[in-house]
């Protein structure tokens, strides 16, 4: 809410917009968090007299991008150019750390009894980036004047198929499951009931649609 936010800016010296979802939950959508959020954030930092922002963004933005999720972003980056405030864009790649989400995901897929299923041939590419390098980066960007009005990729030194991703991830487990390829069309249709049914699920059709 734009209230909550301008009482917790006022008096700051900065703001780090860390809010961004991979799976909408009404009535949180995509463009609530990362559109609507932003622009509070951005008000609320001028409001409140702050001259730094550092927006977190994703790799992949863009507003040609397929995938709602890379659109929104784009579309909150834009509104941070637009800004008064003296801004840097960070945009990583897939974290990783304890606790991530895509790792806990692949886990999962490791763990499916008798073989692994990965969408279509798993040679999307991946460059991983560690938690704590991201949280370096932003202490960087909030203390270096040189990052005022940069738009930076943050990535892990190594690229990484999603197939070479899973059988790291199924070795490290000790779970060595035989990986079979699924079709992207069949993914859709069951991303399209477990997005109707399912709280949390294992996979939606606007992250095919980034893979």
């Amino acid at each position: 809410e734009p209230a909550d936010v301008e009482s917790a800016a006022r008096g700051v010296d900065a703001v780090v917009n860390l809010i961004g979802i991979s799976v909408e939950r009404s009535p949180v959508t995509f463009e609530v968090a990362h559109i609507e959020a932003t622009a509070n954030l951005l008000r609320a930092a001028e409001l409140g007299g702050a001259r730094r922002f550092v927006q977190i963004s994703g790799i992949g933005a863009s507003p040609e991008a397929r995938s709602r999720y890379h659109q929104t972003k784009a579309a909150g980056e834009a509104a941070v150019r637009a800004s008064k405030l003296d801004w840097t864009i960070l945009r990583p790649s897939v974290i990783v750390g304890a606790g991530d989400g895509f790792t806990n995901k692949v886990v999962d897929l490791v763990e499916t009894p008798l073989v692994a299923p990965i969408p279509g041939d798993g040679r999307t590419p991946l460059q991983p980036v560690a938690v704590r390098d991201v949280g370096r980066a932003i202490a960087v960007a909030l203390g270096d004047s040189r990052m005022v009005g940069q738009t930076i990729d943050l990535v892990g030194p190594q690229t990484y198929t999603f197939r070479q991703i899973v059988q790291i991830v199924g070795a490290t487990t000790g779970n060595n499951r035989q990986i079979l390829p699924v079709p992207i069309l069949f993914l859709h249709a069951v991303a399209y009931i477990a997005e109707a049914f399912a709280t949390n699920p294992i996979i939606t059709s606007d992250q095919l649609r980034m893979m």
